[in-house]
């Protein structure tokens, strides 16, 4: 019988939710890892729960998901609530002991606004192209 800590999820995109063009990102990351991957992902857009707090939602895809699929943006990084769950995600990493976070930088981003939390990381650079995307973080679910 598995215990209720057990991943729901393969991986959980964590974008900045008031930003259309990281949501449209996330949209595609998503539609591409579950159909090419066979993989399931929780994302905010689709699977958040009306009736439970924007921390419930967070709390429940950050503990049920594998990976944390970070998207970096220009917007996202000075958005408080994308940090807020950015430091919960990294905090997770550390007590899980594995790497679980990973940023995707995306392609309107300026090298300078990294975060420092996050410039240790050998994220993925994404590209305008689902198929190179795809094989790239195809790697990473073979682990």
């Amino acid at each position: 019988m598995a215990d209720g800590n057990e991943p729901q999820y393969d991986f959980y995109v964590l974008y900045e939710d008031e930003n259309e063009e990281d949501e449209q990102y996330a949209r595609e990351i998503v539609e591409t890892l579950e159909r090419m991957g066979n993989l399931k992902g929780f994302v905010s857009y689709r699977d958040d729960k009306p009736n439970h707090t924007f921390l419930q939602n967070a709390q429940h895809a950050l503990t049920k998901s594998r990976y944390v699929l970070l998207l970096v943006s220009n917007s996202s990084v000075s958005d408080g609530f994308w940090d807020f769950k950015t430091t919960i995600a990294l905090c997770n990493q550390i007590q899980n002991r594995r790497e679980t976070v990973v940023p995707i930088f995306l392609p309107e981003l300026d090298e300078d606004n990294i975060p420092m939390c996050l410039s240790i990381y050998h994220g993925v650079s994404y590209e305008n192209d689902p198929e190179a995307n795809w094989s790239t973080l195809r790697r990473l679910f073979q682990q």
